[in-house]
Formats: structure tokens, C-alpha cells, sequence
């Protein structure tokens, strides 16, 4: 049996742990993450490039 104190997750973006009981999230690639840190780097990335996140007309 597996021990919740043997069981690691870090967020890939923060390197910072994840706590399964509130930060339980994972991105299109099935990656571990904060959802606070998910937000973040898409808000991120939408700003890089605004043109890429406009609906069609």
C-alpha cells in the first residue's frame, strides 16, 4: 500500500507541491499543476499573442 506521505506531486510550472486534498489539477498534457499557475501562464500566453485567442468573425 501506498503511504499519501510517499506520494510527491509538484507543479510543473512552480516546482512548488501539490496538496491532493485542494490543488488537485492537470493541464492538456496530464501534468501535475496548481490551477492558479495553469491561469497564469495561459493569461500569459494570451497576452504574448492576442491575436491567436480572437473568435472568428
Amino acid at each position: 500500500m501506498v503511504n499519501s506521505a510517499d506520494l510527491e506531486l509538484v507543479c510543473h510550472i512552480c516546482n512548488g507541491p501539490i496538496k491532493l486534498e485542494t490543488d488537485l489539477a492537470t493541464d492538456e498534457s496530464g501534468q501535475s499543476l496548481h490551477g492558479r499557475c495553469y491561469t497564469k501562464q495561459i493569461e500569459a500566453e494570451a497576452a504574448e499573442h492576442p491575436s491567436s485567442t480572437k473568435a472568428a468573425d
